[in-house]
């Protein structure tokens, strides 16, 4: 074959053919894996892309706003337990109006970029744990406004199933074609094409 004598010659370096696999042509070709067609694929429609304000929680994951929740609930009583304590009170009072509630606000309203409260103590404890809330905010805040930005700027679509496993967790319903070629190719009728699309499928997820 001339595509074959072509490699033999160096002036091309790759030709696809089946050849098998002899001690005189392993002199001159080197061979690679046999590649197949897998016939056997499955098509489904473009993803679309996720709703405008879901852009607000998707520059983080998750387990990152589940992080930011348990900080929140867990700085708000040990902050407030170091307010009490420093007034030399052994337990929480909430008579003086710095309830767990207005502790909540003033972390959260830190969280949200808002200026320092004036209610803040005066004790040193209350104060390191203060600045290492703020130093957990800024870095949390400029990671979110990256993500942010980068999100609303490029458009990102749901990841596509690629494996049989994804394509079961991912569509409710699916449509099975006959064995001849002919049932998979379009009527060309728009009308008729319309009314297939609307027919329920009556396949159940397998």
């Amino acid at each position: 074959m001339q595509a074959v004598q072509l490699v033999a010659e160096r002036v091309s370096h790759v030709c696809a053919v089946y050849h098998v696999l002899m001690a005189l042509r392993a002199e001159v070709f080197d061979y690679t894996v046999v590649y197949e067609f897998a016939y056997f694929t499955f098509a489904m429609k473009k993803p679309t892309l996720r709703p405008q304000w879901q852009s607000v929680y998707h520059p983080l994951g998750q387990m990152v706003w589940v992080g930011v929740i348990m900080c929140v609930l867990l700085v708000t009583p040990v902050l407030l337990l170091m307010v009490n304590l420093g007034r030399g009170q052994q337990y929480l009072s909430f008579s003086d109006g710095l309830g767990v509630s207005v502790v909540m606000q003033d972390m959260t309203g830190m969280l949200l970029g808002q200026d320092l409260p004036r209610r803040l103590s005066i004790t040193t404890s209350s104060r390191i744990l203060v600045a290492a809330w703020l130093l957990f905010v800024l870095i949390l805040g400029l990671a979110y406004r990256g993500n942010l930005t980068a999100s609303l700027t490029i458009p990102k679509f749901p990841p596509r199933p690629e494996t049989l496993e994804q394509l079961v967790h991912a569509v409710d319903r699916y449509v099975l074609h006959g064995n001849n070629n002919s049932d998979n190719q379009p009527s060309g009728i728009p009308m008729a094409e319309n009314c297939v699309q609307c027919i329920p499928n009556v396949h159940s997820k397998f």
